[in-house]
C-alpha cells in the first residue's frame, strides 16, 4: 500500500511539473476592487487557484462536520466514564469473597466444632 501511495505521488508530481514547464507565459492579473495589475506566470495563477479551492473546500467540510465531531467527543467521554465505572465494579468484586468460599469456610468450621 505504501508503494502504491508513493507511485501515485510521483505520477502527480511529474504531471504538475510538466504542466508548470509548459505554461511559463506571463499574464496580467487585475483584482477588480483594487487598482493596478500584477504580472504572474500562468502556472502560478492556475495552480494557486486550485490550491485555494482545495483549502476552501477542506475548510467548509471541516466546519460542516463540527456537530458530528462534537457528538463523537461526547460519546467518547461517556464511554471512558462507563469503562472506568465498570473497572471499579470489577475491582470491588475481586476484593469481596465469593459466596462459595464463605460457605465452605463456615461448613468446615461447623464440622470442626461438631467433632469437638
Amino acid at each position: 500500500m505504501v508503494l502504491l501511495r508513493w507511485f501515485i505521488t510521483v505520477v502527480i508530481t511529474l504531471a504538475v511539473l510538466g504542466f508548470t514547464l509548459s505554461n511559463l507565459e506571463q499574464v496580467d492579473v487585475q483584482l477588480t476592487p483594487f487598482t493596478g495589475s500584477y504580472t504572474l506566470p500562468l502556472y502560478f495563477l492556475i495552480l494557486g487557484s486550485v490550491a485555494l479551492g482545495f483549502i476552501w473546500g477542506g475548510l467548509l467540510v471541516w466546519l460542516n462536520t463540527y456537530p458530528q465531531r462534537r457528538e463523537g467527543q461526547k460519546a467518547k467521554k461517556r464511554v471512558d466514564k462507563l469503562e472506568k465505572e465498570l473497572d471499579d465494579e470489577r475491582e470491588q468484586k475481586k476484593n469481596v469473597a465469593s459466596p462459595r468460599s464463605i460457605e465452605s469456610t463456615s461448613d468446615q468450621t461447623y464440622l470442626e466444632n461438631k467433632n469437638d
